[in-house]
């Protein structure tokens, strides 16, 4: 069993038969969790000021901060990790004294910065992987070396990704939809459609945004007007009720057809589950200190994660069927709206050869090899946004059985 599965896992099991009604705490005794990643499926956290941490086992989290930068007050180490990420060959960190990189699971770093500011205020703040490339989101404005920065070769060399945007403007996130990357600013929505190198911005959406996710038929974003929703591409947005006060802070991810927001300030964290229509708290089962302080999001195919002041939180898929829930004793997919991949639950008494992914005009767009039962790990491999049918393919090369629709975000 993967570690996104056991951790948490006495939490996770009653959690599945009440519909995971509730967040499940990870009491990993870490805190300020400022941003997460899953690589070779261990967790890893960002835990600010004190560096990298990673479980193997759910339970145990052992520092992973030899080689970055660390300062010393009063005979106490302090190391600013204030981000990490994966894109599935190198671990990536973000720190005020620049980007570093791991080849060895986080064993070691070195340093991978190039041209790239660091400061205490401009420093790599999000990652986002988008086919062969990783993307750094930096804080601060464009003009100050804030904005977007990609590697294609895994932070040997950098290249501004911001070509179109306004110099004064700050970038606060990214979302891929429907085979487009869209990028939320200060100063409006932007569209790319060459994986970041240059930007458009969307006519009807030249409003400060700081939050954006969708589908190919819905927008939903958090803007300086509220939290709004668009059914045309962000030409027109309607309000949406019951959200909370908005905070340049405030993140929107889509996980397993459900929106969730961190407010950004003590309302906490709010979803959706109307496409974007109407929101309500969503804070069951996170401590009182951290309901009112949440960093970060990060989507696992399997598990939603959340960091928060003083724990490490998670949710984990439950969605079988776009649709609707289907038989569990059925060869399913979980979750069908996914970010880095999926998992394919394959009975023991159903003998498959592999997993496809077909796009729209029926061609193949992702095929997976399948060499056992149970739970089957599918990783996404630059797979496009958009929807797809999955199907699983017998050994004699024919259509075994129809999974159903699922959506790459």
């Amino acid at each position: 069993m993967s570690l996104t599965r056991t951790l948490f896992l006495s939490v996770s099991i009653l959690s599945t038969c009440v519909a995971q009604a509730q967040w499940a705490p990870g009491n990993s005794g870490l805190q300020s969790i400022r941003s997460i990643t899953v690589h070779d499926g261990n967790v890893y956290v960002a835990s600010y000021p004190y560096g990298i941490y990673r479980t193997t086992d759910g339970v145990t989290w052992e520092p992973m901060n030899q080689g970055l930068p660390v300062e010393i007050i009063d005979e106490v180490e302090f190391i600013y990790a204030e981000s990490v990420g994966s894109n599935g060959a190198y671990l990536m960190c973000g720190t005020s004294s620049g980007v570093y990189r791991s080849a060895d699971d986080g064993a070691t770093w070195t340093l991978s910065n190039g041209p790239l500011a660091a400061s205490s205020s401009i420093y790599a703040n999000k990652w986002f992987k988008t086919g062969s490339s990783i993307l750094a989101i930096f804080s601060g404005s464009i003009a100050n070396g804030g904005g977007i920065f990609a590697t294609n070769n895994n932070g040997t060399t950098w290249i501004q990704g911001a070509n179109g945007m306004s110099t004064n403007m700050t970038v606060y996130q990214i979302a891929a939809i429907d085979g487009a990357l869209y990028a939320a600013t200060s100063g409006g929505l932007f569209r790319s459609v060459n994986n970041a190198q240059n930007w458009q911005l969307v006519t009807g959406s030249n409003f400060a945004m700081y939050g954006i996710q969708g589908t190919p038929t819905r927008l939903v974003c958090i803007s300086d007007f509220g939290y709004r929703y668009s059914n045309n591409g962000g030409s027109t947005w309607t309000n949406a009720t019951g959200a909370p006060a908005v905070s340049n802070t405030a993140q929107l991810i889509l996980y397993n057809n459900i929106y969730y927001a961190i407010s950004g300030n003590v309302a906490g964290v709010y979803r959706s589950t109307n496409q974007g229509v109407s929101w309500q708290a969503y804070n069951v089962g996170l401590t009182e200190f951290d309901a009112i302080s949440q960093e970060e999001f990060h989507a696992n195919g399997e598990d939603l994660y959340l960091g928060a002041l003083f724990d490490i939180y998670n949710i984990g898929g439950t969605t079988v069927d776009v649709s609707g829930p289907t038989d569990l004793s059925e060869a399913h997919i979980q979750p069908t709206l996914f970010n880095d991949g999926f998992t394919l639950m394959l009975p023991e008494d159903m003998l498959a050869d592999e997993v496809v992914l077909l796009d729209a005009t029926g061609r193949i767009a992702l095929r997976h090899r399948i060499t056992a039962s149970g739970r089957v790990r599918v990783e996404r491999n630059g797979l496009s946004a958009g929807l797809y049918q999955a199907v699983l393919i017998g050994a004699d090369g024919s259509r075994l059985k129809g999974l159903g629709p699922v959506v790459a975000e």
